[in-house]
């Protein structure tokens, strides 16, 4: 069976437009079958774009973008964002997302984050693939700041009921700090701050 973060998906093609105003832009999204949230924009994935706090200099790395959303809102606001994803079908529509919305600062790549190596980035995002387990989001949270340049912020959202509450004792373990940020609708966006 196909999942969301599976390199290939198998499922036919049925491309969907997406529109929203988020920070006061209007964005448009093309969707597919075999990616995150394809219907509406995830309450989370809005939550974090709307709550990462950014400066025009900052270059962002969003892991697992789907097809694109975060790093999108990001880009009208800092001078790079890279985004990667495992799933080709989601890289190729966060391309034509790039160019739909008019991004010329972004880069899109079909990475494993587990094998990035591109550093010294200001700001990390994340809505991770908590389907995964918390396990594999545990390591993601460990790799992050070997990734950030000294007082670089990490910036991860997580439902409330999907144990909000562990993923910030991991943030503290790994970061020495964990804050909320924002929350809404049964979200949370945590930041930790590499010091």
């Amino acid at each position: 069976m196909d999942h969301y973060f599976s390199e290939r998906q198998k499922t036919h093609h049925e491309i969907l437009k997406i529109e929203e105003y988020i920070k006061g832009i209007k964005f448009e999204f093309l969707t597919d079958r075999g990616v995150f949230s394809r219907k509406n924009i995830d309450k989370g994935s809005k939550l974090l774009a709307k709550s990462v706090e950014a400066e025009k200099s900052d270059t962002v790395l969003d892991i697992g973008c789907g097809y694109g959303i975060i790093g999108i809102v990001i880009s009208k606001f800092v001078r790079k964002v890279y985004m990667i994803d495992i799933n080709r079908r989601a890289v190729y529509l966060a391309r034509r997302n790039t160019v739909l919305n008019k991004c010329s600062n972004v880069s899109v790549m079909k990475k494993d984050f587990f094998e990035f190596e591109i550093k010294d980035f200001d700001v990390i995002t994340t809505n991770p693939p908590f389907r995964m387990g918390k396990e594999f989001v545990f390591r993601m949270i460990e790799k992050v700041p070997d990734l950030l340049k000294e007082e670089g912020r990490f910036y991860m959202v997580v439902r409330t009921k999907q144990g909000a509450k562990s993923y910030k004792e991991k943030i503290e373990e790994v970061f020495g700090n964990c804050e909320t940020v924002d929350r809404e609708s049964g979200y949370r966006v945590l930041k930790g701050i590499k010091c």
